[in-house]
């Protein structure tokens, strides 16, 4: 896989969740995020409350965010976050700020185990400051973990050649029907779908292994 993967994916990402900061954030978040901090949840919806008075809607959108990841219990969190989705999106790209509050976000979802989510939000990030390579080695480094050809499901027909192309053939026919039900209007879903491809492109080639091109 090649490191400069986006990143055709990270404009696409930048749409997406910027339709759903300049913010001094200080060094204290370079460090690793906690999966969950009821405390500093309240710190970053008060940025999110400072934000969305000045009309920095977009900056506020991501520090509810964060803050709803954090604590996840207090639902007023929650609550900011669906209504700043239905604010306009005015954002300027590069945006190192906001790309460090967004790659902030990916680091507690990763403290969260989910790294899809934070995976999306690594690649946001790059989007929005393609000169931020903390989060572009943490997205290279987790795609490669997630994504890796390698490390794909696997799926080895067996019996004569013409039962395992109609194995294959069955198989290539699942997966793509599981392809066609993935949720792409999310960041996440996009990851899914970027995978669920490779792997039905994986298939296609051993097929046609099998029956010569046919």
């Amino acid at each position: 896989m090649t490191k400069n993967r986006l990143r055709s994916f990270s404009i696409l990402l930048c749409a997406m969740l910027l339709l759903l900061s300049v913010v001094n954030v200080g060094n204290a978040l370079a460090s690793s995020a906690p999966a969950k901090d009821p405390k500093l949840a309240y710190d970053w919806s008060a940025k999110g409350y400072a934000h969305y008075q000045k009309g920095d809607y977009v900056e506020a959108l991501f520090e509810y965010m964060i803050a709803e990841a954090l604590d996840p219990d207090q639902s007023t969190y929650a609550d900011w976050v669906k209504k700043l989705r239905e604010y306009p999106a005015n954002v300027k790209v590069p945006n190192p700020g906001l790309a460090v509050t967004v790659g902030y976000l990916g680091d507690v979802y990763m403290a969260k185990g989910e790294r899809e989510e934070a995976l999306a939000f690594y690649d946001l990030a790059v989007g929005l400051d393609p000169n931020n390579k903390e989060y572009r080695t943490k997205g290279d480094n987790l795609y490669d973990s997630l994504y890796k050809t390698n490390k794909m499901p696997t799926f080895t027909p067996t019996g004569s050649n013409e039962e395992q192309i109609r194995q294959l053939r069955q198989r290539i026919q699942t997966e793509e029907q599981a392809y066609n039900k993935i949720d792409t209007t999310t960041p996440v879903g996009i990851m899914r779908a970027q995978a669920q491809l490779r792997l039905i492109q994986t298939l296609k080639l051993n097929l046609a292994k099998l029956t010569g091109g046919k």
